[in-house]
């Protein structure tokens, strides 16, 4: 039988709403449904599920993230 395995991107693309500008962003956790963390120059933001998507706070700013999308990979014996 075969067997699956999944592995999560290493970077994602955030959002700044303020500005509409997208960058790339290392995914440092990952929860699913729940929250995710994301390291943007340096520093950890946490982004909250909120239905649809992820959104957190910086300095004033908001980020939001789509959900990452997960590559499986099917294992052979």
């Amino acid at each position: 039988m075969a067997q699956y395995r999944e592995e999560l991107p290493k970077t994602i693309a955030v959002t700044c709403t303020d500005n509409d500008q997208v960058v790339e962003a290392d995914l440092y956790s990952y929860h699913e449904g729940k929250h995710m963390d994301v390291i943007l120059n340096t520093v950890r933001i946490r982004l909250v599920w909120q239905g649809r998507f992820y959104v957190g706070n910086m300095t004033g700013y908001e980020f939001t993230a789509p959900e990452p999308r997960k590559v499986v990979f099917k294992q052979h014996r």
